[in-house]
Order: structure tokens, then sequence, then C-alpha cells
């Protein structure tokens, strides 16, 4: 009886299990993309877990907002801009804890051809927006050279198309996107900058609640840290950067996230201030800028001791650096100093990313664009067809008896042949074609531009370019040749390159198992039957 008693007793006064914490949620202001590397690093190589803090990270998009999601509170930090200052002013309980861009990736973007090359410009032009003052930069832009009343204004569509087609005459962007798919359609344009008009903001600023901030202060310093810390390593090591954030944004090509990580380098301003550093002074200068738009009445008054919340390591004060350095002499020697540092900073940057890209994007063997960047070359070009009213060519080369290569001669005889193979074949290419090696022994090319019936002709010069080297390596008694099967898109359907792929290598099979014809063509507006039986 006594032992029944006593393990009752013992069952009581157990200390109840602990709940686990529930993670803190980091809500970004838009898709997942390098423009939030320094987050998806710090949690994917675990420096939140060695702060101590567990943490989800929500993708955003169009008409979800950040910094309701913090106030509501669904999230516990975010990702905003300077005008969170405005809603700091304007009653929201937010703390701002790092300014991630010390300088906004806003601008305008037009058309070269329009020749609109400064702001003073779009005076009578259809001018694309944010809603209300979003886009605030640049409304205050606008605002500054008495602009708003003579600009046409529209809603923003969100999409570059819009002024590509005609129906806007300025576009706002964020100089790591939309500058991109122009360049990879081939339209030249021209940026707006409202920095270099002294209008400067910060940009991406990761924020707070002021319930987050009293109740857990030292866990929104180990989340404030371990971030900037993600963004130090993107830095530092932009190639595995883009790796990683390419596992949380699988939507976007390598190539605009090696785009967007060069773009972003110089707005960070690594060397001159800390990442995440932000200045008083600037914040007033921000909300003077604000009340120019009225966002903020003009006699607002901020405490700013309310609105920055002081993380590890203290905030670097510009005042102290410049009289630790002295006289203007030393400060000018220390630009020029960080300036050259900068340039070298650029290149080895560019130099990293471009290796890595290469790696990437090419076959080690034979040197030609591999799969991946054939695929990506093919959804760009699916993406422009309408716009230029092209009809692309994709050929898929298989090479026969190829197997014979490498059991009489050895493996090494049949990646040298394969080497020779892509330098012949890519010599009857034109640089706007993409060659690529897409298998052991398979090749495709893609071709944007020819005259119309010249698709067999192009089709056969890499046939005869496959002999030549058969000749070269003395090979024609192993009766390698090879098959090409070539689509001529001129449907929109299928729109996705594996399955022109998968049709353009079942001509070459019906070409390899012809006795008659080693080339066949078709265009995808006859194949509808086969649209759907794609493997």
């Amino acid at each position: 009886m006594r032992s029944i008693v006593a393990s009752l007793l013992m069952l009581i006064f157990l200390p109840l299990p602990l709940e686990a914490a529930e993670p803190f949620v980091l809500q970004l202001k838009w898709k997942p993309q390098f423009q939030f590397a320094g987050y998806y690093i710090a949690q994917d190589l675990g420096f939140y877990v060695e702060a101590g803090v567990d943490v989800e990270i929500r993708a955003g998009g169009p008409g979800l907002d950040s910094l309701n999601e913090v106030v509501e509170g669904r999230a516990d930090f975010g990702v905003s801009s300077s005008n969170l200052l405005a809603a700091k002013i304007n009653g929201a309980p937010v703390k701002a804890l790092a300014a991630i861009f010390q300088h906004s990736p806003a601008r305008f973007v037009t058309l070269k051809e329009s020749q609109i090359e400064r702001a003073e410009q779009l005076a009578g032009k259809r001018v694309m927006l944010l809603p209300n003052n979003a886009s605030f930069e640049l409304v205050t832009l606008l605002s500054q050279l008495n602009l708003m009343d003579s600009i046409e204004r529209l809603d923003t569509s969100f999409n570059i198309d819009s002024l590509v087609d005609g129906e806007a005459d300025a576009f706002n962007a964020y100089v790591t996107n939309e500058p991109y798919d122009l360049q990879e359609w081939g339209v030249e344009y021209n940026l707006i900058d409202p920095a270099d008009y002294g209008i400067e903001f910060y940009a991406d600023v990761l924020f707070t609640s002021d319930s987050v901030a009293n109740r857990k202060p030292e866990e929104v310093r180990a989340f404030a840290n371990a971030s900037l810390r993600g963004w130090q390593y993107a830095l530092d090591n932009p190639s595995h950067a883009i790796e990683i954030v390419a596992k949380y944004a699988p939507q976007k090509r390598l190539s605009h996230l090696r785009y967007e990580a060069l773009a972003m380098h110089e707005h960070l301003s690594r060397g001159v201030v800390p990442i995440g550093y932000m200045n008083s002074e600037r914040w007033l200068s921000i909300k003077d800028y604000l009340a120019s738009i009225g966002e903020v009445p003009h006699n607002a008054k901020v405490d700013l001791e309310q609105f920055i919340f002081p993380i590890a390591p203290p905030v670097f004060d510009w005042v102290e650096y410049r009289i630790h350095f002295g006289v203007a002499g030393a400060t000018v020697l220390l630009l020029l100093g960080w300036a050259l540092w900068a340039h070298r900073e650029k290149l080895r940057v560019e130099s990293e990313l471009q290796h890595t890209f290469e790696m990437a994007t090419h076959d080690a063997l034979t040197g030609l664009s591999n799969r991946y960047l054939f695929t990506d070359r093919l959804v760009q070009i699916l993406a422009q067809k309408e716009r230029k009213q092209m009809s692309p060519l994709v050929a898929f080369i298989d090479i026969d008896k190829f197997k014979a290569i490498n059991d009489t001669l050895g493996h090494q005889a049949g990646d040298e042949f394969l080497q020779a193979l892509g330098v012949e074949m890519l010599s009857e290419t034109r640089p706007a074609d993409t060659l690529a090696r897409i298998g052991g022994d398979e090749f495709a090319l893609l071709v944007t531009q020819y005259g119309s019936g010249s698709e067999v002709a192009i089709c056969e010069r890499l046939r005869q370019a496959v002999a030549r080297v058969v000749d070269q390596y003395e090979l024609k008694h192993l009766q390698v040749d090879a098959s090409i099967g070539a689509i001529i898109i001129d449907s929109y359907l299928p729109n996705d390159p594996e399955s022109i792929l998968a049709l353009a290598d079942r001509e070459m099979y019906a070409a390899k198992c012809s006795q008659f014809e080693k080339i066949r063509v078709a265009r995808l507006s006859t194949l509808r039957g086969a649209l759907f039986k794609v493997a």
C-alpha cells in the first residue's frame, strides 16, 4: 500500500514537460529569390540554431503586406522598406533591427528607343507605379521634380511586358529583377535611379514588433545577428550562396540568381559600413522625404531610440568614424582606398560567379552548354516567341553506333571523339545558336533565326560535321553516323522545353529507324496528335 502511495506522490510532483517553443516567423516581402539570401543561408547553415532560435521563413507575394503580418501577430519579424518609419510615426508598434540594403534597388526603367534617360523627361508620359505611395522612392523623385501632376499615372501590372508591349513609357522596377528579363530578351533599356538625384533610402529593413522586442530582447538580438551572419556569408561566398538560395527558389533560373547576386552586391555597401548599419541622421532625412509625399505630417516627431532596436555589435556611428580618422585628407584617402577595394571586390565576385555559372551550365567534357542551360535558353525563347513572331528550331542529334567506339577503342577514345565532335559541330553554328550536350552521345541545337526552308540544310551541316570527325578518327568501318530529328516551333503547345525535346527525340528515332533518311523535320503544329502522348 505504501509503495502505491509513494508512486502516486512521485507522479504528482514530477515536473511537467516543457512545451516546445514556437518558432519565430520571418515574413519576407516577396517571393523567394537572392534578395533574401542572408536569411536562407542562416537557416540552411544552422546559424539560427547556433544562436538558439528556431525560425520559419515565409515567402511573400502580391497582396501580402509584411508589416501587417507582424503588427497583427501572425509573424514575429518582417522585411519591409524605409516606409517602416512612416508606419512607426503613424502609430504602428514596430522597431527596426537592420537595414540590409544601404541603397534602394528601386528604379524607373524605360526602353532605349524611347530616349527617356532622365526623370525630367517623364513629364506627359505613362508611368507605372505601385498603388498609393508604395513606390515611395520613385514617388519622392517625381515629387522633388514637381512631376506628379504632369505624368499619366498607371497602376503597375507587376509585369515588365507592359513596358515592352508599349502599355507604359516607364515601369517601376527592382534593379535585380526586370533588367535581367530585358537583357535576356535582347531589349535595350535605360535605368533612372533616385540616388542620382540625391534621394537615398534604405531598403529591405529587418524589423519586429514592440511586443516581441520587449518580451524577448535577447532572442531578437540573437535572431538579428544570425541573419546578418548569413548576409556576411552570402557576400563572402556568392557561389555557395546561389546554390543555397536555389533550393528555396526553384522557380528561379541559375542565371537569374547569378545576376541578382552581382546586382545586389553594391547595394549592401560592405567595407564602408557594417552589414545592417543604420544611421539616425539618415532616418531623419528619410522622414523629411516621406513628409514631402504626404506619408507623414511635416511637423511629425519621432523618437528614434524607440524606433531603432540596438543589436550587438553596437550600431556603427559615422560621426565617430570621421573623428577617428581625423582630417579631411585622411577621409579622402580612406574613400579612395575603399573605391579601389570595392572595384577589386566586384571583380572577385564577378569572376567567382562566372566560374560557378560555367561549371553549372556547361558540359565538363566538351565545354558545350549542358541540358540545364539549353532548357533555360529554350524557356527564354518560348517566352518571347510570340512577341518576336519567330518559329525557333530545336534539333535532337544522336550519334549512331557510338557504343562501338567505346567497346573497340576504349572510353578515352570515345571521350576524345565527343570532344572533337563538339568543336566541329559548334563550327557550323552561329553565336546566337545554342548547341548542347544533353546526354552521353546526344546533342541538341536551338536556332532562333534562320531562313524559311533552310531547316534541313541546318541539320545536314551538323551531320556533315559528324562525318568529318568520323573520317578524322577513321571510324567508317564502325558505321558511326548521326540521326537528327528537328521540330519547328510554330505552335504554342506544348510550351515546356522537355516536351519539345521529347518530340524532337521522337523524330530523331524515326530517322534512325528509317532506311532512307537520317534527318526528319516536323512542324509542331502538325504534331497535335502527339502533344499529350509524350512520355
